[in-house]
């Protein structure tokens, strides 16, 4: 089950700001932070973020919703270490580069991520 979901500014501000009823005292944020499949399986709450680039990420220009859960048996990030050229002499001076690679975000199972267009 995810445990962080990311929303466009303009639905979090609309999440934030309307109550859940006339009579109610809490926003729709806080009713579904509170009331979902995911918290109670968890028993931890779910994280709930505006990202401005889900602006018109989504089919058609729509916008967009991540769902995923941020842990390494499900998410990773590779990184090799730093490696040096070999170093030059210029007088009292030494002078080395240091370089390395970076990779990208690799999902290790296809059902750790979840996108929903058009909300």
């Amino acid at each position: 089950m995810p445990k962080k979901l990311l929303l466009p500014p303009a639905k979090y501000g609309y999440l934030v700001a309307q109550k859940v009823s006339a009579a109610g005292n809490m926003s729709i944020l806080e009713y579904i932070k509170l009331n979902n499949i995911c918290t109670a399986q968890n028993n931890v709450p779910l994280d709930i973020q505006p990202l401005k680039w889900l602006n018109g990420r989504g089919a058609g220009g729509t916008d967009r919703m991540i769902a995923y859960t941020n842990e390494k048996k499900f998410l990773r990030f590779p990184m090799v270490p730093l490696q040096r050229t070999p170093l030059e002499y210029r007088g009292l001076r030494q002078m080395t580069t240091y370089y390395g690679r970076l990779g990208q975000v690799e999902f290790v199972y296809p059902e750790t991520i979840g996108y929903a267009d058009g909300i």
